[in-house]
């Protein structure tokens, strides 16, 4: 992992802080643990290393590893985590599994050709996110609703091309907990 032998003949001193973090995180994982834990291990990595850290945590949770990571980037974590704790200002504010948080979240977008103005009278149904033209996504409390709000959309003259339920990110999970502590 992380192709460092090129720096077998320097002291981890020497080494870029890119590098550096690569030789502490294979130091980590050198000898096999039942139980990993990582602090902020993308820190100083370039986007291919990230990918292949990534790539070589899946491969860890295939075969059984537990991993705790503590990150404050949370790029690359879609794939990789079953549950999530936020914490903010020192304060635990959620720790659950990741399905469990996005299905506290019922969102379906949907993809066609709009006028922003027809779509904007769908507020009743809920939250409107996206730029209205040729995309938006609906913050819905049941999936009911969904033939009302294509019917609605498409009387008023609208073309829809796709309508799927939209999978929350962690990051978008994070915000949404983070947002609803900061307003209460």
């Amino acid at each position: 992992m992380f192709h460092l032998e090129e720096y077998t003949d320097m002291t981890v001193g020497n080494l870029s802080k890119g590098n550096r973090q690569k030789v502490m995180l294979a130091r980590a994982m050198f000898h096999s643990p039942d139980v990993l834990i990582l602090d902020e291990p993308t820190t100083g990595l370039d986007p291919a290393a990230i990918d292949e850290f990534y790539q070589f945590i899946k491969k860890l949770k295939k075969d059984g590893v537990t991993i705790i990571m503590s990150t404050h980037y949370l790029y690359g974590m879609d794939d990789v985590v079953d549950s999530i704790g936020i914490i903010f200002e020192g304060t635990l504010l959620i720790s659950d599994e990741v399905d469990e948080l996005r299905r506290q979240e019922n969102k379906v977008h949907f993809k066609g050709k709009f006028n922003p103005k027809d779509i904007k009278e769908l507020i009743s149904y809920g939250e409107l996110f996206g730029n209205l033209n040729d995309e938006f996504t609906i913050s819905i409390d049941n999936d009911d609703k969904v033939p009302d709000i294509v019917k609605t959309v498409v009387l008023k003259g609208n073309d829809i091309y796709g309508v799927y339920k939209a999978t929350e990110t962690v990051k978008e999970i994070y915000f949404r907990i983070i947002g609803g502590y900061i307003h209460g």
